[in-house]
């Protein structure tokens, strides 16, 4: 390569230097672009999109489920991976029955082992076909990664590890691969562009392509990314981990409350956000779903009763009077809607039908009941209060 270098005036109070004056053009060889005729377009429609979960996991291509650090991005990936294993609709998305390899690097296999329980008895899924169709591999013990970085000829780039020469061979019969997580997989500079690219297209996605299967990957992003979706595009740092994934789905959550956000996918229209609750055990369920006498229902249920009973104790703490009223200014739900105890998701119009589904199961319970009271204007009302049963309920769910 032809230098030529030039003297600079020295300025003052610096030293002085020489600066690059003209650098040759550099070429850099590639494959030749593939030229493709579109005279004919008869048999185009056998391209059409294929879906494991649809539409938020298209096959052939790299989804990047996004979330910042204690979201449960995990377990999500996990629950929608057991329902594919096990060919269970998950929520209002039907899945095509596969195969699915689950590649944790963040948490230990007993930690994935113990989860997958959880969301089996949660959900209520066949233990059988979910130990037949999904397969742990864990680098999370090994501190593995998929790409690691190192200077070549010309400039960095990034090289296939062992581990992702051993999912890739692995991934063959899979439908479905997650890969848990992107910090972790990607062991080189997450803001340079051009290695973002090759990781995400060239690497996981071939990877799709040849296998014909669908790769889900886990992404972090801070609590202001999360909370603005892709207004923001600050996955790990660069604009290539939001422009590469040709699909994305984002799950926030505040106070509690969880979303599921549909936000990219070149193929399809986009989903409606999905609100999401957890367990006691913290299992992601739909709400949706959870409307039906279901597992998923009963464990909603259980969850909103004793949010309602902890909020009872709150107002009885602070000498609130929750009136029995269905109707008015001073329902039970606006009441007790002042108490950090209920959650968002009971409160307003949007949480009625779960606030007084939950209440009604108290009633029926013991642990709330209806009282006569005096007002200040000598008037007769109805209060509701906790009962000793109902008290006793609540020094359970605050023992540690």
């Amino acid at each position: 390569m032809d230098l030529k270098y030039e003297q600079r005036p020295t300025a003052i109070g610096r030293c002085e230097g020489t600066a690059l004056a003209h650098v040759q053009p550099q070429s850099y060889q590639s494959a030749p672009m593939r030229e493709v005729r579109v005279g004919d377009l008869s048999d185009a429609l056998q391209y059409a999109p294929c879906f494991v979960v649809e539409p938020i996991i298209p096959r052939d291509e790299v989804t990047l489920l996004s979330g910042h650090g204690d979201v449960g991005k995990s377990y999500l990936a996990l629950v929608i991976g057991a329902h594919v294993a096990c060919d269970q609709r998950w929520g209002p998305f039907p899945v095509t029955h596969g195969n699915v390899l689950f590649v944790t690097l963040e948490d230990v296999a007993e930690r994935v082992r113990y989860r997958l329980a959880r969301i089996v008895e949660a959900y209520r899924l066949d233990p059988i076909k979910l130990d037949k169709n999904l397969l742990v591999l864990d680098g999370a013990s090994i501190n593995a990664s998929l790409a690691e970085e190192f200077l070549g000829p010309r400039a960095h780039t990034i090289a296939e590890t062992s581990s992702f020469k051993q999912l890739a061979l692995k991934s063959k019969g899979y439908d479905l691969v997650i890969v848990d997580n992107a910090s972790d997989a990607f062991n080189a500079d997450p803001n340079s562009n051009r290695l973002v690219r090759r990781f995400v297209r060239q690497m996981l996605g071939e990877n799709a392509r040849v296998n014909s299967l669908a790769v889900l990957l886990l992404a972090h992003v801070d609590k202001d990314a999360a909370r603005y979706g892709a207004r923001q595009q600050s996955y790990l740092g660069s604009v290539a981990w939001h422009n590469s994934a040709r699909s994305r789905i984002a799950l926030t959550g505040d106070d509690g409350n969880l979303t599921l956000q549909h936000e990219k996918h070149n193929h399809s229209a986009k989903h409606q956000p999905i609100r999401l609750f957890r367990t006691a055990d913290g299992v992601p369920m739909p709400e949706e779903a959870a409307m039906d006498g279901s597992a998923a229902s009963d464990s909603l249920l259980s969850n909103d009763v004793d949010a309602i009973l902890m909020a009872m104790y709150a107002a009885k703490a602070a000498g609130v009077t929750v009136h029995a009223s269905t109707s008015g200014p001073y329902t039970p739900q606006k009441t007790l809607s002042t108490f950090p105890e209920l959650p968002r998701s009971l409160q307003n119009n949007s949480g009625r039908y779960r606030f007084w589904r939950a209440l009604r199961a108290c009633q029926s319970a013991g642990t709330v009941s209806a009282e006569d009271f005096v007002t200040g204007h000598r008037n007769k009302r109805k209060k509701l209060v906790l009962t000793h049963k109902g008290e006793v309920a609540v020094a359970a769910l605050q023992s540690p």
